[in-house]
């Protein structure tokens, strides 16, 4: 058997995270951002108590606002509305054709118990859903690939980069 010799280290690749592209609605069930659909919407998790409201302003991936226009993710609330209205929906006539006998207080409470349960998620789910589809944001393969951002300069100009540039210490 032949015998290979060992590849240094200016051979190998350089170390990159595998981009894994995520399809729209992948991207929107993970709460990703609809551009780069890499960058998390949320900065915590959806059961963080103190968190579970807080949104980035921007994609931390791409740069992409978050923020579309004042009152955007009112719409959401109503998306929301509608997720509940579904998932109960079929929560009750499921429990009726499969068990007739449960009282209706124990459904009523099942389906409130759930409803408190699933709020989290159904938060991040309408917001991401709102983004997606009514934020106008469309995928970008570039924002995807590159991990360097948007800054604004001290003069007003708005620069892509992989770092935003050291603050100036005007103090003397």
């Amino acid at each position: 058997m032949m015998k290979l010799p060992p590849e240094s280290s200016e051979s190998l690749p350089s170390a990159e995270k595998p981009s894994v592209k995520l399809s729209r609605f992948a991207a929107l069930g993970f709460c990703k951002c609809p551009r780069c659909r890499t960058g998390n919407m949320f900065p915590y998790r959806p059961y963080h108590l103190k968190g579970m409201g807080k949104m980035h302003d921007e994609c931390p991936h791409c740069g992409q606002d978050f923020k579309i226009e004042p009152g955007f993710y009112m719409l959401a609330g109503y998306i929301g509305y509608i997720n509940f209205v579904v998932v109960i929906c079929i929560l009750a006539f499921s429990s009726f054709a499969l068990f007739p006998g449960v009282p209706d207080a124990a459904l009523i409470a099942i389906c409130i118990g759930l409803t408190l349960l699933l709020y989290p998620i159904n938060f991040r789910l309408s917001r991401s859903v709102n983004l997606h589809l009514m934020g106008g944001v469309r995928y970008d393969p570039e924002a995807a690939q590159d991990d360097s951002g948007f800054y604004i300069t001290p003069e007003g100009e708005l620069k892509v980069g992989s770092s935003r540039p050291a603050p100036r210490n005007d103090s003397r």
